[in-house]
C-alpha cells in the first residue's frame, strides 16, 4: 500500500522582521526635535533625549554649534574657537598672542626679582633641608659662596676645605677623598690638588703601585 505524505495546510503569517521591523519601530517611537544650529526638524529616540542628547541633527551642526566666532585683539581677524576657550583665548595665532602678552601682561624687573627671591631657599615648596646628593657627592645650599652654582649649591667637601684653609677653594683646584668614599667629607680625609693634572697623576701612581704589589 503506497504511503501518502502529509501536507501542512497552515497559512504562513505575515511578520515584520529585520530592517522593516526596525524601521517600523523607529517611525513610531521617534520624538520630533528642532536642531539648535540650523533650526531643522528631525526625529530622535527618547532614550537619547533622556541622556541629554538630541540637540543637533548632524555632526556638522554639532561641531559648529559648539564653536564661536571671535575677533582677534591685535589684528582684528575673525577666528573660530570652542565655547570653553572663549574667555581664555584672545588672539588668532601665536604671533598675535605673544604681542598681546607683552603689551598687557609684561611684568617689571622688580616684580621678577621679588618673585625669584620668594621661591628660593626655605620659602620654596620643594625645600629638602638645604642639601642633596649627586653622583655620590654631597651638595649644600650656600648662595653667598663666590663659586656656588646657579641654584646656590656647592660641594660640601670644597666648602669644608675652604673653611679649613680660611680661603675659598678655586674652581681649578681639585678635592681628593683619601678613602675614595665621596660622601666622607671629614677634613682628615680630604686632600687638595692644584689642578686636575696633579690629581690624575696621583691616581696613576696609586694604580701603578697597586699593580706592582699584586705582581710581587
Amino acid at each position: 500500500m503506497p504511503i501518502t505524505p502529509l501536507v501542512c495546510e497552515r497559512k504562513p503569517t505575515v511578520s515584520l522582521t529585520g530592517r522593516r521591523m526596525r524601521g517600523f519601530y523607529l517611525e513610531d517611537s521617534m520624538v520630533k526635535c528642532i536642531c539648535k544650529t540650523c533650526k531643522k526638524e528631525f526625529g530622535e529616540k527618547p532614550a537619547r533625549i533622556r541622556d541629554g542628547r538630541g540637540k543637533y541633527c548632524s555632526r556638522k551642526c554639532m561641531y559648529s554649534g559648539k564653536r564661536v566666532r571671535k575677533k582677534c585683539k591685535i589684528c582684528g581677524k575673525f577666528f573660530s574657537i570652542k565655547k570653553s576657550h572663549d574667555k581664555l583665548r584672545m588672539c588668532c595665532s601665536r604671533k598675535c598672542g605673544s604681542i598681546y602678552k607683552n603689551k598687557f601682561f609684561r611684568q617689571s624687573d622688580e616684580w621678577k626679582i621679588k618673585m625669584s627671591k620668594r621661591n628660593t631657599g626655605k620659602s620654596n615648596p620643594h625645600w629638602k633641608g638645604g642639601f642633596f646628593v649627586r653622583r655620590g657627592y654631597v651638595y649644600i645650599y650656600k648662595p653667598e659662596h663666590p663659586f656656588c652654582g646657579s641654584t646656590g649649591y656647592v660641594k660640601r667637601s670644597r666648602f669644608i676645605m675652604g673653611k679649613y684653609l680660611k680661603r675659598d677653594v678655586l674652581p681649578k683646584e681639585i678635592i681628593h677623598h683619601k678613602n675614595e668614599i665621596k660622601d666622607d667629607d671629614r677634613i682628615e680625609n680630604l686632600q687638595l690638588f692644584d689642578n686636575i693634572k696633579g690629581h690624575s697623576s696621583y691616581h696613576g701612581q696609586l694604580k701603578k703601585h697597586s699593580y706592582s704589589n699584586h705582581e710581587g
